[in-house]
């Protein structure tokens, strides 16, 4: 039963991991496209705020595709979620919906609301990398009596 439920682990990671590179291809090859349909269309001329916001968008999208294989990874080898990697992809998914959002439609209190939540991500991510780095700068001064 044991060596089952092993198989059926590694199958549904390597599904996830074939999954997640073609999303990256896509989400790639997407932003190419959004980018160079952007640069050759009349005017020749440089690409709009709107445009630009759209390429930030799409680039950002591959970046967290990136982060998230990587996730994927890590947890195939060593069977643990890095809680690191995760914060670090939420935190650029909401900053990534942060750049792509129209200030001028959005009511005040949804702008409060994803400040809160970058605030909240990104103190829980500064927390994390202090406590790794404590518990490291630890484990090197008792090592070294």
């Amino acid at each position: 039963m044991n060596r089952a439920l092993e198989v059926f682990d590694r199958a549904i990671i390597w599904i996830l991991v074939a999954m997640m590179v073609l999303a990256i291809v896509a989400a790639t090859a997407d932003l190419v496209w959004v980018f160079a349909i952007g640069l050759l269309s009349s005017p020749f001329d440089f690409l709009t705020v709107t445009e630009l916001l759209d390429v930030f968008g799409a680039f950002l999208i591959v970046l967290i595709g990136l982060e998230l294989l990587a996730t994927v990874k890590s947890y195939a080898k060593e069977h643990r979620v890095h809680v690191e990697a995760v914060l670090l992809v939420s935190l650029i998914a909401v900053l990534r919906k942060l750049i792509t959002l129209d200030l001028k439609t959005v009511p005040p209190a949804t702008v409060l609301a994803v400040a809160g939540l970058v605030g909240a991500l990104a103190g829980a991510y500064w927390l994390m990398r202090k406590s790794v780095r404590g518990a490291e700068h630890s484990g090197d001064s008792t090592r070294d009596r």
